[in-house]
């Protein structure tokens, strides 16, 4: 299971492994039962994130920490780009 779990998160364009999280719909049939898994998804979490946002949406981010979020950017759309 590690090594499938290993190969499954290792982006070769850039030669590192991506984070885990989220919800993966590889697969995740296209019908009623998981629009309405999703739906619920949404339901209960979005309670718990709505305040961390609210407490940090007007924070100012240093230099740095801009940076690494444009590199993070960057991973995630090399990653789609990979997949399509």
């Amino acid at each position: 299971m590690k090594e499938a779990c290993d190969a499954y998160f290792y982006l070769s364009a850039r030669q590192e492994h991506r984070g885990t999280g989220g919800i993966f719909f590889d697969d995740l049939p296209v019908d009623e039962d998981s629009l309405n898994f999703v739906k619920q998804v949404v339901t209960s979490w979005m309670p718990s994130w709505k305040p961390i946002v609210t407490k940090h949406v007007n924070e100012e981010y240093t230099e740095e920490e801009k940076t690494l979020g444009q590199q993070q950017k960057c991973v995630i759309e090399s990653f789609f780009k990979a997949s399509t």
